[in-house]
């Protein structure tokens, strides 16, 4: 207050703040007179208990077109319960949220604690110019527990004739448990006629358990249709970094093209090579016949060859705590391993229960 006036003595108990559109709120305590030697005051949020602080940044992919004007929404569940829907309109700098490509907006959001994240819903309206949605990844840290979750999706969030849907209900993973790794994509020399937008491959090896676990990975071409600037262009080594879950070795790949290059376009590869970025150990797995096509689903496992000369500039480990091993869902194995398990953790399982009973996306 300016101090001024007949008892301008305050007494302060407290100030509370709630956000209008997803009704979180944060309560900023005093409770002391205010007179004229402190009229202003600089005041802290308490931190409540059972709440926490979650810090939601949202990655739009580097694709043509990735971006959407539609309005986007997001649900959460954890252990104890869940959590919204929220409307991610409002970044926590206070800006209009925009899914551009290649963008990442990040949004705060103080409510109750629900221990641990099991799976996140997230879409969009389908309303304004542009509404189809490429969406590389949410990752949710929980401030005041001090844990990170991620949740991948690399898929495009559209409604269509044929069944696509404008959201997604995609699993956690605890990014503690997960392993940096180097994908180096050596292209061949040969012309390729009729380029993908995008690689999609599987990924199979051994976690800390001794378990035969699979990954799915995307790495889709930023500048597919410029065949001077190809990332698939001859000759060129494609380098991306993927986290996987819990991947100690990886021990095969199956490759193959995104769906929407799935009839026409293929990849021409001479290898691949995973470098894992904490012990700098590279695998190298030779592409026999080079040309890529179809889903890799359909496709023919490539074994990692110890022998073969790697193709692709040599990788430096960084330093970093190795990760931890993990529970896992444990699925029947591939035939070549009929004697051990498979555990998948692919970016898109099957959708999951909604955050929580009667949740829907607005």
């Amino acid at each position: 207050h300016d101090g001024t006036g007949v008892g301008a003595d305050w007494h302060l108990h407290s100030v509370e703040v709630r956000a209008t559109n997803s009704g979180e709120k944060a309560v900023f305590k005093y409770d002391k007179w205010m007179d004229k030697t402190t009229n202003r005051i600089e005041l802290t949020p308490e931190a409540t208990e059972g709440m926490e602080s979650y810090e939601v940044t949202v990655v739009t992919s580097d694709v043509a077109s990735a971006g959407t004007d539609s309005a986007v929404s997001m649900a959460m569940a954890g252990e104890k319960g869940g959590l919204g829907p929220f409307l991610l309109n409002k970044t926590a700098d206070g800006k209009k949220a925009d899914f551009s490509r290649n963008s990442k907006n990040v949004f705060v959001f103080d409510q109750k604690e629900v221990g641990n994240l099991k799976s996140l819903r997230i879409g969009h309206d389908s309303k304004g110019m542009g509404a189809a949605w490429h969406l590389a990844e949410v990752v949710v840290k929980l401030q005041r527990a001090n844990k990170s979750f991620r949740f991948p999706c690399n898929e495009w969030l559209q409604k269509t004739a044929s069944g696509g849907a404008a959201e997604r209900a995609i699993k956690a993973r605890d990014m503690s448990r997960e392993t940096a790794y180097t994908f180096d994509f050596v292209m061949s020399k040969e012309a390729n006629p009729t380029p993908a937008s995008g690689i999609v491959m599987e990924v199979d090896g051994l976690n800390s358990a001794n378990e035969v676990i699979r990954e799915m990975v995307s790495v889709f071409d930023p500048e597919s249709g410029h065949a001077a600037k190809s990332s698939f262009r001859p000759g060129h080594v494609m380098s991306v970094q993927r986290e996987l879950f819990d991947m100690q070795k990886p021990t095969a790949i199956r490759p193959g093209v995104d769906l929407l290059s799935a009839t026409t376009g293929q990849v021409l590869l001479e290898q691949v090579v995973l470098t894992n970025k904490v012990t700098g150990k590279s695998h190298v797995f030779p592409v026999a016949n080079k040309v890529v096509t179809g889903v890799c689903s359909d496709n023919s496992p490539i074994l990692e060859d110890p022998s073969a000369p790697r193709l692709a500039p040599e990788a430096s480990a960084t330093r970093a705590k190795p990760s931890a091993s993990s529970g896992s869902v444990v699925v029947p194995a591939p035939p070549r391993r009929a004697s051990t398990t498979v555990v998948t953790h692919a970016p898109n399982p099957a959708p999951a229960p909604a955050p929580a009973s009667g949740l829907t996306l607005v």
